[in-house]
């Protein structure tokens, strides 16, 4: 069981930070640059 959840935690921390890194990356992208106050 213990295994599993540090298999499932080493899976998903990635994939959380890759989404926040992808979610930046497209608000660069789809929007006209603007001073980032808001986060």
């Amino acid at each position: 069981m213990h295994k599993n959840f540090l298999k499932m935690r080493d899976v998903y921390v990635p994939i959380a930070i890759f989404k926040k890194w992808h979610r930046q990356i497209s608000a660069d992208l789809h929007f006209d640059p603007v001073p980032i106050e808001v986060k």
